[in-house]
């Protein structure tokens, strides 16, 4: 891309920015009078771009030089004149609602493919919702092609009203897809990624929204006709998109949670701006809180929601007339469809894999309560706070994804063959993943695995470099150059990589992924929305096979009973959309105690028979998991979302029948497998008692150590 030029006449650049915009440049005649350049180069940041001699009309490269001239020239020449009409049609004219008209067809600017007629649908609707000015959400299902309608969207405000400029903020991870699709879709748009280091941001704003010389009120100080940047960069450089003269026509926000945290500080600072119309993009709408909602509303219409304590007042207690008064709230700034309704993708499948703790496992998460037993007491219910006992739940949670992740557990070995044979028979989903790995390779699938711990992906880098499987990562400190580029490898028509490791945040957002047929959720996160998204990756447009989602799950642990709580948040979240609650944080402190005690006590009672009788995956039994005429598809139902359900209800858990030689048994459903793990919740004086045993054990051990006649050595 050629940043800037410098003139030989006048060894500046003034003959180039007197040039009239409307005639149109001959490059031939053009570069003639060119000097230098300035270069920013491909796959380099824009701080490293450099200032190069124009090279000589011979050169074997001429044409690439002649390219980027023609697009420096497009830049330079945005119009920027106010758009047609619009002002006077929408302010002026009351009968103008009554004279919209759906769009058709798809605007002929839109040359990267044909919109599917929900889409179009879509944006048809932005579009009369523009004209009304009421900012809206777009919270199609993911996997439907939001990032799409958006763009026609704004394709059509720039055809048909010369309405600019765009400013979108997106994820980091979705920056480059944007891009992208912009460049697919709608190549006559000029788009401009405001990313980077601080440097490479001075560069991007001295030189590409620059504006013009002109200062007349009809110039806007803009380059391009869209702006991307993450929500990061936009609180970090506010006072230049403030800057922006006279005003953002759109604002769209893409991912919308991001609205909904830090007290609204995010949702403050763009509404600083001078907008005409915001659109926020979600998969997920609504997640956690009554302030969540109240960041979203205010957002749209900071007029209407401008008081929040009245608003958090009047729903502070969800009941069946608060509930219904929300959704009739929300519904005239709403627009979501399910993927059930509007799409014919091939099946998924989704299984919950219950697996036993291996040896090792099983004394490592003893040790862990141990050492915490009044985290678990009744004395300490009161009394313990949310931190010590997330970081107690943190600790078990890393011994049951790999009991090396804990310190000091993984042993020195001799040599590299027999660390990874201990690497395996260490942790019980390893010895699950090795035969389920070979199978889904010989079956030629290709699969992602999600974990929500990066030091766990680095144990799976271990596994499958000595499996001799090929694969890429993707977490959050990957960067978005080579996240970008790694997706591309994946998703190559002749990709050769076996296995994409994501982590679940990172990997969970705006990507697509759908060349692979194979997901398997190694663990799970807190917020069961995260897992959903990440489940999404896959099975969206574009997906040809059938696909077959696992989700790996240790029996009789915490984990077991964080699906659980999942399930009951995903169930309030079809109540209003998705997800609304009182509480603040994603899992309750009394949730948080039910988890760290699920499982334990059996644990502690059990002996080493019942420890032999644990469940055991053998290839015969994996080959029937993996059997997916076996496992009948997620059936989609057209009232769902008006039902207390949810996404996990579809699972089915897979069981080994101990009766039949260890072969694959029946499918039964998650809450009836868990349905006896729950009924003794109330189990305070099993461990008030456990406590005061420990208690009384140290008491002998100091009197055997100090007592009478002793002394300490």
């Amino acid at each position: 891309m050629i940043l800037d030029v410098v003139f030989f006449e006048r060894n500046d650049r003034q003959d180039f920015y007197n040039v009239d915009s409307d005639k149109v440049v001959n490059i031939i005649e053009f570069e003639k009078k060119l000097k230098r350049v300035l270069i920013k180069w491909e796959g380099l940041s824009y701080s490293e771009s450099t200032w190069e001699d124009y090279p000589d009309p011979e050169q074997d490269d001429i044409m690439d030089y002649r390219q980027a001239l023609e697009y420096f020239i497009e830049i330079n020449d945005v119009s920027l004149s106010d758009p047609v009409g619009y002002d006077d049609l929408v302010r002026n004219d009351p009968y103008f609602l009554k004279k919209f008209k759906a769009l058709n067809e798809q605007d002929p600017l839109l040359v990267g493919g044909t919109l599917k007629d929900y889409q179009l649908d879509g944006v048809n609707w932005l579009l009369y919702k523009w004209t009304k000015r009421q900012s809206c959400i777009l919270a199609d299902e993911m996997g439907l092609g939001k990032t799409i309608q958006i763009i026609a969207f704004l394709t059509s405000l720039k055809s048909q009203y010369n309405c600019f400029p765009f400013l979108i903020i997106a994820p980091l991870s979705t920056i480059d897809n944007w891009y992208r699709e912009f460049k697919k879709w709608v190549p006559s748009m000029i788009v401009v990624k405001y990313e980077g280091e601080k440097n490479s941001r001075n560069v991007i704003s001295q030189y590409l929204l620059k504006g013009t010389n002109n200062s007349s009120y009809n110039k806007r100080s803009m380059n391009c006709h869209v702006l991307l940047t993450t929500p990061a960069l936009f609180r970090m450089d506010h006072s230049l998109f403030k800057s922006i003269q006279p005003k953002w026509e759109v604002v769209v926000v893409d991912e919308g949670h991001c609205l909904k945290t830090e007290n609204g500080r995010l949702v403050n600072l763009i509404i600083e701006l001078n907008i005409d119309f915001k659109v926020i993009l979600t998969g997920t709408p609504l997640q956690n809180t009554i302030q969540e909602l109240y960041n979203i509303l205010y957002f749209l219409d900071p007029v209407k929601f401008h008081d929040s304590k009245n608003i958090q007042n009047e729903y502070q207690t969800l009941n069946e007339e608060s509930l219904k008064e929300i959704r009739e709230t929300l519904k005239p700034y709403m627009l979501r469809r399910s993927k059930s309704l509007v799409l014919k993708l091939p099946p998924k499948t989704e299984t919950i894999v219950p697996v036993s703790m291996t040896s090792l496992q099983r004394r490592v998460y003893k040790g862990i309560l141990e050492k915490n037993f009044q985290v678990l007491t009744s004395e300490m219910k009161k009394k313990s706070t949310f931190s010590s006992s997330s970081n107690v739940l943190m600790e078990l949670k890393k011994c049951l994804n790999h009991p090396y992740l804990n310190n000091g557990i993984e042993p020195e070995f001799k040599n590299i063959e027999e660390e990874h044979t201990h690497l395996i028979d260490a942790c019980a989903k390893f010895q699950l993943l090795k035969i389920m790995l070979k199978k889904l390779k010989e079956q030629n699938h290709r699969v992602l695995i999600f974990s929500t711990m990066k030091i766990l992906l680095d144990l799976l880098e271990r596994f499958l470099d000595f499996e001799h499987y090929k694969y890429t990562r993707l977490d959050g400190e990957t960067s978005n150059r080579d996240r970008q580029q790694r997706i591309d490898a994946f998703n190559a028509p002749d990709s050769d990589i076996f296995v994409f490791l994501l982590s679940t945040r990172a990997g969970g957002q705006g990507i697509n992924l759908a060349t692979a047929d194979t997901i398997i959720m190694y663990d799970h996160d807190w917020n069961p929305q995260a897992d959903i998204q990440a489940l999404s990756r896959a099975h969206r447009i574009g997906q040809k096979n059938l696909v077959a989602a696992y989700k790996l799950v240790t029996k009789d642990s915490a984990e077991e009973r964080i699906i659980q709580v999942g399930n009951r948040k995903l169930a309030l979240d079809q109540l209003i959309v998705n997800s609304l609650s009182k509480n603040k944080n994603p899992i309750m402190k009394e949730d948080m105690l039910s988890i760290l005690r699920h499982g334990a006590k059996s644990l502690f009672e059990e002996n080493e028979q019942e420890q032999d009788q644990s469940l055991r995956w053998d290839e015969k039994s994996v080959e029937e998991l993996l059997n997916r005429t076996r496992i009948p598809p997620v059936e989609n139902n057209e009232d769902k979302e008006k039902a207390v359900d949810d996404e996990f209800s579809f699972a089915k858990v897979w069981t080994v029948d101990k009766n039949n030689d260890q072969s694959p048994g029946h499918l039964e459903s998650i809450e009836n497998d868990m349905e006896e793990s729950t009924k003794s919740l109330n189990q305070d004086e099993f461990w008030d008692n456990l406590l005061k045993e420990r208690e009384q054990r140290h008491i002998r051990q100091l009197s055997e150590e100090y007592g009478v006649g002793k002394r300490k050595r």
